[in-house]
């Protein structure tokens, strides 16, 4: 069927349409040239997992046998109707081990020189980590979660059973697989919409970050459901009791910062599972409801679990002494700075140093080196006081740093993250970077391994 896009050019049918997005074809084959990534899905050299070099179509071609867009039209169907196939297999409509079944997944794997690299149906896309439970609910999906479960047990090697089943293990000892989230689709008319706004306006917690976009904003209406907001047919088959959990206000305090997002796992005699979305781009309230989401699936399986900075620094009985120290010295500085040491500074002198009352008055940033030595002859005992203010606000800052650290680095927080970047890989991405080699995975454990204190296990709560 023809494609016409918004240019008006007309092609004889998608793939022409996504060849087009790519350099000329006679320069690749002419040249050699690496074929540019179109935006819906990567030219992968699974051949080569480790290293993943760019792939021209004419070294495919002559690896193949093939004219350069036969090669490049074997690639295209391999990506597009093979993992098509293979999701009626993951639905249970066919056979995992049928000829039908097994044919589609060498498709996929032969073109991209994987031989039998990929043994098991690959689902569309990838996201969301399910479990235990949520395999249960899929017939087809069943048999595939039984199967890695064995291997493991007899001793085969992770990557290897990750590769063949897209099923691995988390550090708590639970399996998981990944739930496609590329079809997931937010009904924005269930969202509170408001206008984005602009830096000549009042920031707050949230506008901060989307300041002069031009677009509005979405954020979670209170009385709705995940339901109502979330159109995600793949989620909700595994898990559908999500689509019940409500959105209400987020509870502010005076002085706390808003987030983006917010899970509350139920509290029996207290309140029910709840979220909130604050106002973000369209784009990205559908990223932040997909990590508060793998919030509430690690819930239901008893993964290990998210957490929030907070609990961290109540973990440090200093901390909370600390601060309401470095907060009375702030008080009494500024009152002596407005009351002494500002009288004795000329107009000019005193508008340089205002820095000083604006840093005390907030408590938290540190004086200036130069400023600070800038008063040093003048008044010797304010200087002190300040450099003392400056110590007590370096430790609050490194404190709080490292609770955000220790707070990103736990396992349910990492895998929630997860989602996010892997929302829109596509089936070949996915087996090519399991979880623990993607960037967020690196970014978070730079070191590769996970420390014990982020895996807080949970118990499994329907």
């Amino acid at each position: 069927m023809p494609i016409i896009d918004g240019d008006g050019n007309q092609y004889e049918d998608e793939f022409q349409y996504e060849l087009s997005r790519t350099k000329n074809l006679s320069q690749v084959a002419e040249t050699g040239e690496t074929a540019q990534q179109p935006p819906d899905f990567k030219w992968v050299d699974a051949g080569n997992i480790e290293n993943k070099p760019p792939v021209s179509l004419r070294d495919i071609a002559k690896s193949a046998g093939k004219d350069v867009v036969k090669a490049g039209k074997d690639i295209y169907n391999a990506i597009t109707l093979g993992p098509k196939l293979m999701q009626k297999v993951y639905n249970g409509e066919i056979d995992p081990d049928s000829p039908e079944a097994i044919a589609a997944v060498n498709q996929v794997a032969m073109t991209f020189g994987m031989g039998g690299l990929v043994t098991a149906p690959m689902r569309e896309g990838a996201g969301m980590f399910g479990g235990q439970l949520g395999a249960l609910r899929v017939p087809g999906m069943r048999g595939v979660f039984t199967k890695a479960e064995k291997d493991l047990a007899d001793g085969k090697d992770p990557m290897e059973v990750y590769r063949n089943h897209g099923v691995f293990e988390g550090p708590e000892g639970h399996l998981r697989f990944e739930i496609p989230d590329e079809a997931a689709k937010l009904n924005t008319n269930a969202l509170t919409k408001v206008a984005s706004h602009t830096e000549k306006e009042e920031p707050n917690s949230w506008t901060m970050a989307f300041t002069n976009t031009g677009e509005p904003l979405y954020g979670s209406k209170p009385g709705t459901t995940v339901g109502d907001v979330l159109d995600h047919p793949e989620l909700f088959k595994h898990y559908p009791d999500l689509k019940d959990i409500p959105f209400v206000e987020y509870p502010l305090v005076e002085g706390e910062k808003m987030p983006l997002g917010a899970h509350w796992r139920k509290v029996p005699g207290q309140h029910d599972e709840m979220l909130f979305l604050a106002p973000q781009s369209k784009e990205a309230v559908l990223s932040t409801l997909l990590h508060e989401l793998q919030h509430s699936v690690q819930v239901r399986e008893g993964f290990a679990s998210g957490g929030y900075p907070g609990q961290f620094l109540e973990q440090l009985p200093h901390y909370k002494v600390v601060q309401e120290l470095h907060q009375d010295l702030a008080e009494q500085l500024a009152i002596e700075y407005e009351k002494t040491v500002s009288k004795t500074l000329g107009p000019y002198r005193h508008y340089k140093l205002s820095e000083i009352a604006s840093t005390l008055a907030g408590r938290s940033a540190q004086v200036p080196v130069k400023v600070l030595n800038s008063i040093k002859k003048e008044h010797p005992d304010f200087y002190d006081s300040l450099k003392l203010y400056n110590e007590g606000a370096q430790l609050i800052t490194q404190t709080e740093a490292d609770a955000v650290r220790k707070y990103r680095q736990l396992f349910g927080e990492f895998e929630a993250r997860a989602t996010q970047e892997r929302k829109d890989y596509t089936p070949i991405d996915r087996r090519v970077i399991p979880p623990w080699e993607g960037p967020e995975y690196k970014a978070t454990y730079p070191d590769e391994v996970i420390p014990d204190e982020a895996i807080i296990p949970q118990a499994r709560q329907k």
